[in-house]
């Protein structure tokens, strides 16, 4: 009986995986971080204090490392470069779900998720060759002075 009832929910569990392309509230997922993307308008238009880790993983699949950063915050770093590849996962129901795996080698340039302590995504932080911002730099509004 047991047996049956975690085969369920498993089953259950990797069908929701499968189907999130928007968020809770409407709100469309973040762009993929991907070779072509530009790293400007990734960090510009990432939605942060909205996404949550099973969000973050369901859309861009597992993270290739895991770090913990000075300020204490966990990060999860996708790394972005010549070794990335398509695969598509079928869920329990049929639902084709397709992520980007991370192969070994060579790395062009980094992406980092920064979460709060509640799992939240606080700052996405890019690492290139000759370049480095984050979401906060980039969506943060200029003050004004009188």
């Amino acid at each position: 009986m047991f047996n049956k009832t975690g085969v369920l929910f498993q089953s259950g569990m990797f069908a929701m995986l499968c189907s999130l392309p928007l968020m809770a509230d409407g709100m469309k997922m973040p762009m993929r971080f991907t070779d072509e993307a530009s790293p400007e308008q990734v960090l510009k238009t990432y939605p942060l204090d909205s996404l949550k880790k099973l969000a973050v993983m369901s859309h861009h699949g597992k993270a290739d490392k895991e770090v913990r950063l000075a300020n204490g915050h966990e990060g999860w770093v996708y790394s972005i470069g010549k070794h990335r590849t398509l695969k598509t996962y079928v869920a329990p129901n049929g639902e084709k779900k397709t992520v980007i795996e991370s192969l070994s080698g060579d790395i062009d340039r980094s992406y980092t998720l920064v979460f709060d302590d509640d799992g939240q995504v606080i700052d996405v932080l890019y690492q290139g060759e000759l370049s480095s911002m984050s979401a906060l730099q980039l969506q943060s509004k200029p003050m004004i002075s009188q």
